[in-house]
């Protein structure tokens, strides 16, 4: 895989405090701190359980078709079921020449199928040129090759937005859900009308995103334990309070929000802020 596009939940702290690491890791109370700056690399991969992350998707190098933004700040938390230490949840955050945010949630032993398909989705992503990418069919040729790569196995969700200067596409499978909160703190279902067939099921049928990107938005990424319990007044809310302390705290908030009457099942938030340069 493409080196310098992989996180799975980090935290927020400058670079310089991160040594090089290129593994797993496999604790559930372990973070390892990293902070992405303007037009700097993303250098590592980590996988984590539990832990919020914060990194800036800098669009500078790219076209500006919408001078209003130049940046994609990126924050994710998730923990696993009650009880239970293995989640069958997975994030992919990707930051190069070809910004990107995923997520899986598994059924069924899928700890292993879920981080399968994102790592099939990356090398996709990847080797897709650019006009490519905004296409709706390429998408649904993309759903059609994920499906078929978990036949027999276990079945995921799957939900990807990638980035350009000027908009975010994407495709929702499952019931895993996207929401937009726009500056007014409006709060919407982008996701609404998608299938509930999982990758892995032979039938699953892609619903289509494309959103025009606009500073101040803030797009949610929630496997259904995370959206589940919270309507959206107080998904609204918990993301308003905790964005106004520091928008890297988001995803716990949500999370601490949903799981308030114990954790049903496992849940993974990821929330991206469309911002100005500075």
């Amino acid at each position: 895989m493409a080196r310098g596009s992989r996180i799975y939940g980090l935290v927020d702290f400058e670079w310089s405090y991160l040594p090089r690491i290129d593994r797993f890791a496999r604790s559930t109370r372990m973070a390892y701190p990293v902070r992405m700056r303007a037009r700097g690399e993303l250098r590592d991969a980590i996988q984590g359980q539990a832990l919020a992350a914060a990194t800036p998707i800098d669009l500078l190098n790219q076209p500006m078709q919408n001078e209003s933004i130049s940046r994609v700040e990126c924050c994710a938390a998730t923990r696993p079921q009650q009880g239970r230490s293995q989640n069958e949840d997975a994030f992919l955050i990707g930051r190069s020449e070809r910004p990107f945010a995923a997520l899986c949630d598994g059924a069924g032993n899928a700890e292993r199928a879920a981080k399968r398909v994102l790592a099939l989705f990356e090398k996709l992503l990847n080797e897709a040129a650019p006009e490519q990418i905004t296409a709706a069919d390429t998408w649904t040729k993309w759903i059609k090759l994920l499906d078929s790569s978990l036949l027999g196995t276990a079945q995921s969700t799957f939900l990807a937005l990638a980035f350009t200067a000027h908009e975010a596409v994407g495709v929702c499978v499952g019931d895993s859900r996207l929401y937009q909160l726009n500056r007014e703190g409006q709060c919407r279902i982008v996701s609404e009308g998608a299938s509930k067939q999982r990758l892995g099921s032979g039938a699953a049928r892609p619903f289509f995103i494309r959103l025009t990107l606009v500073a101040g938005d803030i797009l949610l990424l929630l496997s259904d334990g995370a959206w589940t319990p919270l309507n959206p007044y107080l998904l609204q809310k918990a993301v308003v309070h905790a964005s106004v302390r520091h928008f890297t705290e988001v995803p716990v908030a949500i999370l601490d929000a949903a799981g308030k009457a114990g954790r049903a099942d496992d849940m993974t938030a990821l929330a991206l802020r469309l911002a100005r340069t500075l």
